[in-house]
């Protein structure tokens, strides 16, 4: 949806300038930017740096162009974008030792420092090939010629995003019990005593029939006990006791 959302100001630049020419078709990129943003804005809630660093040069750039009749500015806008991302990745990256691409994408992407590291570095080389690219089109190529190229060079931006995004799903740190529900607690279980564990029904079932068996193999006799009198001489004495029934205590002797 929002790689759609991107192609569409450059689609209807497109189509703008093959029908009226380079000044309609900048100002057709002008509202569609604007356009754009408004969308990006209704779905996020927010506009990242990027996105307001992209509609303020297209803006000035635009209107430079529209108010000038110099179309160079339109056709360099791209190239001024990319080396700014570039130069402020890197002196982010190297001077301040901070991530950008972490403070803006930390809090939806769990990823090790040493991949935001290698990702940065990647942003940098995209934003200078990107930049170098459309700069020697716009400056060796003619104005049709680069329009093409604005379409079909399209593909640069979608086959770097996916394979950024091939490399980052191997380093995704999984969340412990982010996809599995919290477990309750038996005691508040409904139809559970309070403090107690239940045993599995088939365990269960296993101790009970293990015990009706072993009732069943125990003849139930009286128990006899010989015990010697305490006085020397004296003699046995044989003491009878009946089994005890179960939950009862047991006969003093």
């Amino acid at each position: 949806m929002k790689l759609l959302l991107d192609f569409l100001p450059i689609l209807l630049f497109f189509g703008a300038y093959k029908l009226y020419g380079i000044y309609v078709g900048t100002a057709v990129l002008m509202a569609a930017t604007v356009v754009q943003m408004g969308i990006i804005y209704v779905i996020d809630k927010k506009l990242t740096t990027m996105h307001k660093a992209t509609l303020a040069l297209i803006l000035v750039f635009g209107a430079l162009t529209l108010f000038l009749q110099d179309e160079r500015f339109i056709k360099w806008k791209p190239t001024v974008l990319y080396v700014a991302m570039a130069v402020a990745l890197a002196v982010a990256l190297w001077v301040f030792h901070r991530n950008f691409l972490k403070m803006m994408l930390g809090s939806q992407l769990s990823l090790p420092d040493g991949v935001w590291h290698r990702l940065t570095i990647a942003w940098i080389g995209y934003c200078l090939f990107m930049a170098a690219i459309n700069g020697y089109v716009a400056a060796y190529f003619s104005t049709d010629a680069w329009a093409n190229f604005k379409l079909w060079g399209y593909v640069f931006p979608v086959a770097f995003i996916i394979g950024q995004g091939l490399y980052v799903a191997r380093h995704l740190k999984d969340e412990p019990g982010a996809e599995l529900p919290p477990e309750v607690p038996h005691e508040h279980r409904p139809g559970r005593p309070h403090g107690r564990t239940p045993a599995p029904a088939a365990a269960t079932h296993r101790a009970r029939s293990a015990g009706r068996k072993l009732a069943a193999r125990r003849p139930r006799r009286c128990q006899r006990h010989r015990l010697r009198h305490p006085f020397p001489g004296a003699h046995f004495v044989t003491i009878v006791r009946r089994p005890t029934p179960r939950g009862a205590a047991p006969p003093r002797i």
